[in-house]
């Protein structure tokens, strides 16, 4: 794990959105899908490793034939064929074992030779499985749900409910089951914590990044910010996710591309704004206006890499070498003379303003670029560029 410090601050670079995954945060069911990651029952939804969980997928048989077996530590069998229509399936092994434990005798009950690993799982079926994966006596005294009376599965159903597993499809309470209905990812995930007694992990919120090559779609992305001819290839660039605060105080997530070598720094000063809950009205590629330059500053985005000429000149911009990150430029606009880009910013040529967004010497978004060694345009002496920050101080 690499670790950087910026500001009195640390950060792992390999920590997870708010958890294993990138899809469930918020979710009722959030809690119980990091307990069976941490559990190593799931490694979400692209195996062998994934970064989602998939959690309104429907669980298919053989997914829960894997979740069952790594759940109750099943040894999966060698030479066992239960089945014929399971050959090969990335899931065979978890399969047999569940097969040689008695918690399947396949999909064509009382006893088959196909078990349909391709077929979703019911509620129904899965009372089944959980009952007896659990040893679970079938519970025919009790009358929890209104809609399983006569189903094959009823005294399963009945006993994964006494066992407290389940509450129903309309929690926190109801008087219905719906046994016919597929069984999601998510609410595997919660009957599973709750029938292996898992204590829910709800992840403390936090700063989120992500630091990747660019892909093939990425490129196809910023065809309007990257072209044969500029002065970095694709290669020495990075694409990197940050959490941001917006001006409606609440969490979002932005996109930059930056040269590799201050891709780390990067991502250490938008941690550090983070944790003071700097605000900014959008972080997004400047592909998304075109390349605009003028566009992206009026629109008042946060941007950084773009294959683009100094304004008047034949020049490079810093912005084409991708080290170099306007902020807000509404509220930290460029001005010469009477010149004011983006016209917007007149708002803001007073800097004794103390307005939300606004960018001041010695203030926490000066002081992370100065600790990885970039300077800001707001200290320029002909002209000032108050949202303008680069590693060279140009």
């Amino acid at each position: 794990m690499k670790w950087l410090a910026v500001v009195g601050l640390s950060l792992a670079l390999s920590l997870p959105p708010g958890g294993t995954f990138v899809d469930d945060d918020g979710s009722l069911h959030e809690g119980s899908i990091e307990a069976i990651a941490a559990a190593g029952i799931t490694v979400g939804c692209n195996p062998p490793a994934g970064d989602r969980f998939c959690l309104d997928r429907s669980v298919t048989r053989a997914e829960m034939a894997t979740f069952l077996a790594r759940a109750l530590n099943l040894e999966q069998p060698t030479r066992s064929d239960s089945f014929v229509d399971d050959d090969g399936d990335v899931h065979e092994g978890s399969i047999e074992a569940i097969a040689a434990a008695g918690i399947t005798v396949g999909c064509n009950p009382p006893v088959g030779d196909r078990f349909c690993p391709y077929d979703p799982v019911t509620r129904a079926e899965m009372a089944t499985f959980l009952a007896r994966a659990l040893d679970l006596e079938r519970s025919s005294g009790t009358d929890a749900f209104a809609d399983d009376d006569g189903d094959v599965h009823e005294g399963s159903i009945e006993a994964i409910a006494a066992a407290g597993i389940t509450v129903g499809c309309n929690p926190p309470a109801g008087d219905r089951f719906c046994p016919e209905r597929p069984v999601t990812r998510a609410e595997m995930a919660t009957l599973l914590t709750r029938a292996l007694n898992l204590e829910p992990q709800t992840p403390p919120p936090g700063f989120y990044f992500e630091i990747t090559t660019i892909d093939v779609d990425l490129a196809e992305r910023m065809e309007s910010s990257w072209r044969a001819g500029c002065p970095v290839p694709l290669s020495d660039l990075r694409y990197v996710l940050v959490d941001y605060w917006g001006f409606d105080g609440r969490e979002h997530r932005g996109e930059l591309v930056v040269h590799a070598d201050w891709a780390d720094e990067v991502a250490a000063v938008f941690h550090a704004l983070f944790e003071v809950r700097y605000p900014f009205e959008q972080i997004v590629l400047v592909d998304e206006f075109g390349g605009d330059d003028r566009r992206s500053m009026a629109a008042n985005n946060t941007s950084a890499f773009n294959c683009r000429f100094v304004s008047g000149t034949t020049r490079w911009s810093e912005h084409a070498y991708g080290r170099a990150i306007d902020i807000n430029p509404v509220q930290n606009p460029y001005v010469s003379g009477t010149t004011v880009q983006p016209p917007a910013g007149a708002a803001y040529i007073d800097r004794s303003l103390d307005l939300p967004g606004m960018i001041r010497a010695g203030d926490s978004v000066t002081a992370a670029f100065e600790a990885i060694g970039w300077s800001w345009g707001g200290e320029w002496v002909n002209s000032k560029d108050y949202q303008h920050f680069s590693a060279t101080g140009r």
